[in-house]
């Protein structure tokens, strides 16, 4: 429900031309003939939709099963589900899959890293085996990460703008380097903390870093997990944020035209060489606080990213991306069952509608239609095709479009990039580790970082590492003897005599399935967010979805479902009706499939960029914490305004 004054706002926007408010036309019988390539859980819900719609719709499936990227093994350990690729709900406020598990009551189990403990959420061993104490993870190694993604943001700013100096006397001072800070954070800094950055920086003046810390009074809240525990942990991200912000806006970073011609080549390792450098020189800074500090890159932002820190970009790694839902309250899960059961419910009704063993080989397309071919089947015609494929497919070419896609479009999937993260699971005779959820370990070259506790989540005695980038593909081609053995090494220090060998391991290989080829997407050095939008946009009657096609939420499920929803929009509202309704109208619309839950639909905290706008205008969403994003319709001169006046929320701007 609206609030009364966003209301009163909107009905004004509408009442001078901002957006309209038509109400939603009669159903409509869809007469045309649709092809979707690949059934994932894009594909799977634009089918779905459209099926219900009375289109004519056809999946083809390269492999022999579907789900895509979702794919559970429920068969190798006798029952026991093993997720390859997708494992996560990623926040449970107001996420469509969240929508689904409740309607078909699906088990879920909260996976966090909030709290530092043996029998809590983390708890992290040095290379030596030895557990790094709270205090020192809390009060030194997470401090320096957060204050070197500020750093960098700092950076940024100087690169772009110049040397800032912050003067909080001076209003327009003050408001010019708080609206710099809340920019240059992109989709990274949710709108909730906006307020939240206010209130800490306004009190910032010229104090030294110790007075203004130490005048904050804090106390830690005790209760694990509780709202006041997030918020203050929310508030110190900010802090530190906020101080390596300061220290970068005064850095200088000299570019090395030796190797680069401008910084749209610089990778984020080399702003990590540069951050390492700054604190070497200003603090003391041990080979202990550096072995720390690469840990945290490795698993908060490689094992993220599926992607290692010298292939992401400099300028813009993070310019994709928002939290779902409030972040004060945001959690992540896993389904004990397997994700493929959201799939099941997915595929469910349209069985007949898909064909699996069929590799699309050949994508022909004109003004009238497209033609596909498989590999098993001569040419058929369509009338529209939404193409699914993966990133790294893409990037492959396996797939022929006759005429070439243009170079727009082949521009962007050559400029973004296909992470890889792949898993290990060992499974023991019985549990001898931490009772936490997570149990990370800071190894000299970065693998084997992150064990999540499936013991915990699954009541199963098992441990799923992660590892991304480069080793992540080089462990493909490892046997599973000395993978095993290099994790067993890695138990043995840490738990001792207490430590057994596994007994069974499962590894994906993400990289070198033909039909997958990577995990999900990264913006890599040279690229920037723009390339998802490119990507998503639709050639004649071509159309496309995909986690790489959305910079809101790739490399997730929901934003993957989501783009799904997105294009079957497109179709119904930018081709086979004449009445767009209203923004408010589409986001609240309730998927076929999950009629029944229409509260919780219309409680979806996600940027709804499936509402469709009118030609000549563009989609904003205001935000507030209780009820998400509320879409609107504006055109281009107002887009700009409005963001500029703080109504607005998007990803459309750049530093």
């Amino acid at each position: 429900m609206l609030k009364k004054s966003l209301a009163v706002l909107i009905v004004f926007l509408a009442s001078i031309g901002i957006f309209t408010t038509v109400a939603f036309a009669e159903e409509k019988k869809c007469n045309a003939k649709i092809v979707i390539i690949g059934a994932g859980i894009a594909g799977l819900g634009a089918a779905n939709e459209l099926n219900s719609e009375g289109c004519d719709v056809t999946v083809l499936e390269a492999k022999d099963k579907v789900g895509g990227r979702i794919d559970t093994d429920n068969k190798t350990w006798l029952g026991i589900a093993i997720d390859k690729h997708a494992s996560w709900i990623h926040g449970i406020d107001g996420n469509p899959i969240m929508t689904f598990a409740e309607k078909f009551n699906l088990a879920t189990v909260p996976s966090s890293y909030d709290c530092y403990g043996k029998n809590l959420n983390l708890i992290t061993y040095d290379v030596n085996g030895t557990q790094v104490s709270e205090a020192t993870f809390n009060d030194n190694a997470y401090p320096i990460y957060q204050e070197f993604t500020g750093f960098r943001l700092g950076m940024l700013y100087k690169i772009l703008h110049g040397t800032y100096e912050l003067n909080y006397t001076d209003k327009k001072s003050r408001e010019n380097f708080e609206n710099a800070f809340i920019k240059f954070n992109r989709g990274h800094l949710q709108p909730d903390s906006v307020k939240l950055f206010y209130n800490t920086a306004k009190n910032w003046t010229n104090q030294t870093w110790n007075n203004y810390t130490s005048s904050l009074n804090d106390v830690k809240p005790k209760e694990c997990n509780s709202i006041e525990k997030k918020q203050y942990d929310k508030k110190w991200d900010l802090i530190y944020k906020f101080n390596g912000f300061i220290e970068g806006a005064n850095y200088t970073f000299v570019l090395d035209k030796t190797k680069y011609t401008d910084y749209n080549q610089v990778s984020l390792q080399d702003s990590i060489e540069e951050f390492i450098k700054y604190k070497n020189n200003t603090a003391n800074f041990s080979s202990e606080n550096r072995t720390q500090f690469e840990y945290f890159i490795n698993s908060y932002i490689g094992n993220e990213a599926a992607a290692d820190a010298s292939d992401l970009s400099f300028l813009h790694y993070d310019e994709i991306g928002f939290t779902v839902g409030n972040e004060t309250i945001y959690e992540e899960v896993v389904l004990p069952n397997g994700y493929t059961q959201i799939i099941d419910e997915l595929y469910h009704g349209i069985e007949d509608k898909v064909k699996t063993k069929q590799h699309v080989v050949k994508v022909q397309y004109d003004n009238q239609g497209v033609t596909v071919t498989t590999n098993s089947t001569g040419p058929v015609k369509y009338d529209y095709a939404i193409v699914t494929l993966p990133l790294g497919v893409l990037k492959k070419g396996s797939v022929e479009f006759d005429p070439p896609l243009p170079a727009w479009k082949t521009g962007a999937i050559n400029h973004l990039g296909a992470g890889t993260l792949n898993k290990a699971y060992f499974s023991f005779d019985k549990a001898f580790w931490d009772n936490a959820d997570w149990i990370d370990y800071i190894s000299k070259d970065g693998s084997w970082t992150d064990f999540l506790n499936l013991n915990k989540t699954h009541n199963q005695p098992i441990l799923l590492a992660l590892n991304h980038g480069k080793y992540g593909k080089e462990m493909e081609n490892i046997s599973k003897e000395n993978v095993t053995n290099t994790v067993f090494k890695i138990l043995n220090a840490i738990y001792k005599n207490n430590a057994t060998k596994p007994k069974n391991m499962i590894m994906t290989k993400a990289w070198s399935d033909e039909f997958v080829q990577g995990s999900y997407s990264y913006i890599p050095v040279g690229s920037d967010n723009t390339d998802y939008d490119k990507l998503a946009k639709p050639y004649g009657r071509l159309f496309f979805a995909g986690e790489a096609t959305t910079k809101y939420y790739p490399g997730t499920t929901h934003g993957a479902y989501l783009t799904g929803l997105r294009e079957v929009n497109r179709i119904n509202y930018k081709i086979l009706n004449d009445t767009l309704p209203s923004p408010h109208e589409q986001q609240i619309h309730t998927p076929t499939i999950l009629k029944g839950m229409e509260e919780s639909v219309k409680k979806w905290k996600v940027f709804p960029e499936y509402v469709m706008c009118k030609d000549g205008h563009e989609l904003i969403a205001k935000w507030n914490s209780e009820d998400g994003f509320t879409a609107a319709c504006v055109s281009h001169e107002h887009a700009k305004r409005l963001i500029d006046h703080g109504w607005a929320f998007s990803l459309n701007y750049s530093p």
